[in-house]
């Protein structure tokens, strides 16, 4: 794992992409806010909106085109209860810390889709072979993407794809092996 290393390479690759993951940006938050009108809305929709970016995520670090209708691809029952198990910890003071590493199923889900039990089933045992990496990893991410809110909120536009995009590699280096949504 090393964060320094997945930045640099992502920065060029977010470059390219930077305004389909704007729009896209755009619109989740849009969605987000219009989910929030209801009290279980945005735990509904956390799962395949968040899958959906991880897969434009995965296919601009592949070399493929992301496009925002990737980030409506995802909508199913199985991201759906994902996402409300990798929220329930947001629930509780811990949150912060545990959500970003039941993230990595997501991933897996965007990767290849699988129900929620199987990627549930391969997260745990990512936190069982490296809980370090596991936890740490999508925490400090999640933290450089916060960063860009700093900035009047414009800078999130830039390091919100680029700090998902060094994910997506990290993930493509470490558990696809060949886009295979195998943990090593």
């Amino acid at each position: 794992m090393k964060i320094g290393d997945r930045l640099s390479a992502a920065w060029p690759i977010t470059k390219a992409h930077l305004v389909p993951f704007a729009i896209a940006l755009v619109v989740a938050i849009l969605v987000g806010i219009v989910a929030a009108v209801t009290v279980i809305g945005t735990f509904v929709i956390f799962g395949p909106i968040t899958c959906g970016m991880f897969s434009m995520c995965l296919k601009a670090a592949r070399g493929q085109k992301p496009e925002l209708g990737d980030l409506f691809s995802k909508f199913n029952g199985d991201t759906i209860i994902y996402g409300l198990i990798a929220m329930a910890p947001s629930l509780t003071g811990i949150g912060s810390l545990v959500t970003p590493g039941l993230l990595w199923g997501l991933w897996f889900m965007a990767d290849k889709p699988m129900p929620w039990k199987d990627a549930l089933n391969r997260n745990i045992e990512m936190l069982k072979k490296d809980w370090v990496t596991t936890l740490v990893f999508p925490f400090l991410i999640y933290l450089i993407g916060s960063l860009g809110s700093i900035a009047c909120c414009i800078g999130i536009f830039v390091t919100y794809p680029l700090s998902l995009i060094a994910w997506a590699l990290e993930y493509n280096e470490t558990y696809a092996k060949g886009g295979s949504a195998t943990p090593a």
